[in-house]
């Protein structure tokens, strides 16, 4: 990522995935744990980010983690 001065990167919580990417399952999870991150090249610095809030997930019985990322 050396093309451009500057990266903002935005969290994607499962709330936000869910409403544009179902998943189905044979088998359903105890837990889902869904996390992308959106970044967004920048021709400059961004001032007054608002700091992001990703929830605690305990790793419990039988759970899925899904991540990914997404460039801008």
């Amino acid at each position: 990522m050396k093309d451009y001065p500057a990266y903002s990167i935005y969290p994607q919580t499962k709330s936000v995935i869910d409403n544009v990417i179902q998943l189905n399952f044979s088998k359903q999870p105890d837990k889902i744990l869904r996390l992308f991150y959106f970044i967004k090249r920048q021709n400059k610095l961004q001032e007054n980010l608002i700091e992001p809030t990703i929830d605690n997930f305990k790793r419990e019985g039988y759970f899925v983690t899904e991540w990914g990322v997404v460039l801008d």
